[in-house]
């Protein structure tokens, strides 16, 4: 008899994943809901993208929404 691991509904995240998580929530002050709020928003117009490219988007569009209000 083996012992074998179930195996997981999802993958787990990448180093890269954390690390873009981790900006997009400094970028919304920690707010988690926030963050989850713009991601479903990418995530509504782009289906069956990879998480780090929703993570990528949202955090572009920080960049250019706080880019035009200093401007």
């Amino acid at each position: 008899m083996s012992l074998v691991q179930p195996k997981r509904a999802y993958p787990a995240f990448s180093k890269t994943t954390k690390e873009l998580a981790s900006e997009l929530l400094c970028m919304v002050d920690g707010d988690s809901a926030k963050a989850m709020a713009i991601i479903a928003e990418i995530m509504y117009y782009s289906p069956e993208k990879s998480i780090d490219w929703y993570c990528e988007r949202a955090i572009a569009k920080l960049s250019r929404q706080r880019y035009q209000t200093v401007v």
